[in-house]
């Protein structure tokens, strides 16, 4: 049966329920998880790459690079301007992502991402980076002028409707997230209670089959939207 909380938040729950009232919200399973696997992230990455060797590479390695070269490929498919630059956020989105979405498949431990508050970040970090870029690349007006269409009467509903469009996807892309990791957390908690012997071991790589397909669409959509924030013509 799946645990309710994780073991970290109970752990720290009389040390979180000492806090203010100002900072209550961080008294939260999910927020100590996000917090957790960041500070795991920040800590691990460096050190695996210097463990990494190019004349002696291990199974793992190996399949990093295949991950890799995977990611790097479909962001120079669909960014055709400056690919190489949102790499390093696509790859970063994609190793994140899928650490919040698994995680709860080990024991003791659960996943923030059937949380809408942890989605919606992710979605507001993607939302921001792409509209940067497309700041970055044609400059304030010229990227205004990506919103308005080619006919110059249609314009003022154009933009309108673009903007909506564009505020739309922070919606898309975090309620899609959440849901699909809510929905897949209660089939496997159920299947789980019902048939404790044989069948959560499947179930489990199920989990994690779901876990990494909804990592590629989310990281596949912001790639879509960096290239269109980017590209010279709509």
């Amino acid at each position: 049966m799946k645990h309710e909380y994780s073991l970290p938040y109970l752990l720290l729950k009389p040390l979180l329920d000492q806090l203010p009232s100002e900072l209550q919200f961080l008294n939260s399973d999910h927020v100590v998880m996000v917090s957790g696997i960041t500070l795991l992230l920040l800590i691990a990455l460096p050190l695996l790459g210097r463990s990494l060797r190019p004349e002696k590479r291990s199974i793992m390695q190996q399949m990093l690079e295949v991950l890799y070269d995977a990611i790097r490929g479909m962001v120079g498919a669909n960014v055709h301007r400056g690919a190489s630059r949102h790499f390093t956020i696509i790859g970063a989105f994609a190793v994140t992502i899928f650490l919040f979405n698994s995680i709860g498949a080990l024991p003791l431990l659960t996943s923030p991402t059937p949380y809408l508050s942890t989605t919606f970040a992710l979605a507001i970090a993607s939302f921001v980076y792409y509209n940067f870029q497309g700041f970055r690349q044609h400059g304030a007006v010229g990227y205004a002028r990506h919103f308005m269409g080619p006919v110059l009467a249609l314009a003022p509903i154009m933009f309108v409707s673009e903007l909506i469009s564009h505020f739309a996807r922070l919606l898309s892309l975090s309620l899609r997230l959440s849901g699909s990791m809510s929905a897949d957390h209660v089939v496997v908690g159920a299947f789980t209670i019902l048939f404790p012997l044989g069948l959560p071991a499947p179930m489990v790589a199920l989990g994690l089959l779901m876990a990494g397909l909804q990592t590629f669409i989310f990281i596949m959509l912001s790639t879509i939207y960096i290239s269109g924030a980017v590209a010279e013509e709509h």
